[in-house]
């Protein structure tokens, strides 16, 4: 089965786009759709390089949620297609969602390993304040 976004654990034999390990040393996430939407403009990526518009009508935006329940994971796939050119840029927003069932009052933890280049930074830990 290939997977638009695959993770670690979900069966699509690609290299996974996505490798989580929680707390208990499992590296399966299992993203599930949770919803979509379309919004008029390109979201800002922060600090991040990349393209922007200068009024919300040169661009529309698919904004795909994926989630992890057991995980406290979300995953948003953003999409967005320019009106007066040939072009589709596609990012993706990683955020934890929830705190820990096993420890009350604890934030989820993970470690979060991409898809490397040389000059990416391939690991980080998250918990449910930050995002990426």
């Amino acid at each position: 089965m290939h997977l638009e976004y695959p993770a670690a654990g979900s069966g699509d034999l690609n290299p996974a786009a996505l490798t989580i390990t929680d707390h208990r040393g499992s590296h399966v996430a299992r993203l599930l759709y949770a919803g979509h939407r379309v919004i008029d403009g390109k979201p800002d990526l922060g600090d991040m390089p990349s393209t922007y518009v200068e009024h919300p009508g040169e661009a529309k935006t698919l904004e795909i949620t994926l989630a992890d329940e057991r995980l406290g994971l979300s995953v948003q796939l953003l999409y967005t297609i320019y009106a007066a050119l040939p072009v589709i840029t596609r990012s993706v927003k990683v955020t934890a969602t929830a705190r820990s069932s096993s420890t009350p009052g604890s934030p989820s933890i993970w470690t979060w390993t991409r898809a490397s280049r040389a000059s990416w930074p391939t690991t980080r830990t998250t918990s449910a304040s930050r995002c990426w």
